[in-house]
């Protein structure tokens, strides 16, 4: 039997009271990080995952344009999911996920241990929290990073709850070609939405996020399969489904839908997208039957035009009463480079003769007629920058003709002198 000393069993009392001392003082300043701080709200907008999502005005999809987080999403709350689609997720990525406080210690040591086994990193040990705080705040990954990731999981529990934290994760992870959130990944894979995900369906997109390019099921179907398999086997054994709901699982066709066309009425949507339209579903007055049409008949007045050498066209149909845009087309062909998404419909340049109709109108509203004379010879108005001296495009005169010929003729000499009769500010209001 050793024998202690009273001297060492005083050093060692005091040892033990210094540990405990440390451990209490550790705690008091996690506890003090934690509750100084609050998890910023204006992270989990659910608007930084939504997406522009044009219709036409029956409702018929035109473009989805990206969202903050640089992918297609539209904001689900858990009860307009699947039910099966939560339940996926905890069972494969944190199925502590309901008793944890954010940071799950047993999985940190569980992974630390798998780590040093393996002489590498094959396990991560973060939960659905800390995922949430790596989507919204980005850490680095490094060390410090690590720590701080941990810290932010810590207070993200402590200002939400477990259903509104599971709510973040499903709508803001990447699900690979853009797709961000269950919506977005169930429409792009499988053309239905959240809320008719069947068990196999959900257990198909969760396995994705871990790695989406490899589990892609579009590009990589047997991985994507085997890994669908894995999570259903996770479920199965966490007692979320039964061995029968297993079998049926497995056997179920999950319906893959091939990759969604371009999209419809380019110039139209590049447009309209640059209008600061509100995140979500937008409609617009676009009638896509009659854009079709309009795209159509653009081809073929360009190919009984090619001996004359007309490129390109542009045209837009608007609905007079409302202003509404019914069909809009900028170019002959959008995704023709380099000239095809320059779009004639908005772009910069001189009116020319399409000022003429309106000063003619003008002048017949202050009493001239249709066969009015107007002079067509050299004429000079004055102006702040000096004399200006107007000429027909044909470079001749045609002396006095009537206000009917100088329209159709489209001559620039009478219109001057028109425009400077009705007055320029009159025709610039009009």
């Amino acid at each position: 039997m050793v024998s202690v000393s009273p001297a060492l069993r005083r050093r060692l009392r005091r040892l033990f009271w210094v540990c405990v001392g440390l451990v209490a003082l550790g705690a008091g300043a996690l506890s003090w990080a934690v509750w100084a701080v609050d998890f910023p709200a204006d992270r989990l907008a659910p608007q930084h995952t939504e997406s522009q999502r044009l219709h036409d005005r029956h409702g018929r999809p035109l473009r989805e344009a990206l969202s903050d987080a640089e992918g297609r999403g539209a904001w689900r709350g858990l009860e307009a999911v699947s039910p099966w689609v939560p339940a996926a997720f905890v069972a494969l990525e944190d199925r502590r996920f309901a008793a944890h406080p954010g940071v799950d210690w047993r999985g940190v040591a569980r992974a630390l241990r798998d780590n040093l086994r393996a002489g590498r990193v094959v396990a991560g040990g973060s939960t659905l929290t800390q995922q949430v705080v790596k989507l919204t705040l980005r850490p680095p990954r490094t060390l410090a990073g690590k720590l701080s990731e941990a810290l932010w999981a810590l207070r993200l529990e402590r200002q939400a709850s477990k259903a509104e934290i599971l709510t973040q994760y499903i709508n803001r992870v990447p699900f690979g070609h853009g797709a961000v959130g269950i919506e977005a990944a169930a429409q792009l894979y499988l053309g239905t939405p959240a809320h008719r995900l069947s068990l196999a369906q959900a257990a198909l997109l969760a396995g994705i996020p871990r790695a989406p390019t490899l589990y892609n099921p579009l590009s990589h179907p047997e991985a994507a399969r085997a890994r669908q398999r894995s999570v259903l086997a996770q479920l199965l054994a966490v007692g979320l489904i039964t061995a029968k709901q297993h079998a049926d699982a497995l056997a179920e066709p999950v319906g893959l839908v091939p990759p969604e066309r371009a999209f419809e009425a380019p110039h139209f949507t590049t447009w309209a997208l640059g209008q600061a339209a509100p995140r979500g579903d937008v409609a617009t007055t676009l009638d896509l039957d009659l854009q079709a049409q309009v795209e159509a008949d653009v081809q073929v007045v360009l190919r009984d035009l090619t001996d004359r050498r007309a490129r390109q066209a542009a045209v837009v149909v608007l609905h007079n009463a409302t202003g509404d845009v019914l069909a809009w087309q900028g170019s002959r062909d959008f995704f023709a480079t380099p000239a095809g998404q320059v779009d004639m419909v908005v772009g910069l340049r001189q009116p020319g003769s399409t000022l003429k109709p309106f000063v003619y109108g003008l002048g017949l509203e202050e009493g001239l007629t249709a066969t009015s004379a107007l002079p067509d010879f050299p004429l000079f108005f004055p102006t702040a920058l000096g004399d200006y001296r107007p000429r027909n495009y044909d470079l001749t005169y045609h002396g006095w003709v009537t206000l009917r010929t100088a329209l159709a003729s489209s001559y620039n000499v009478p219109a001057v002198w028109v425009a400077q009769r009705v007055g320029v500010g009159r025709l610039l209001h009009r």
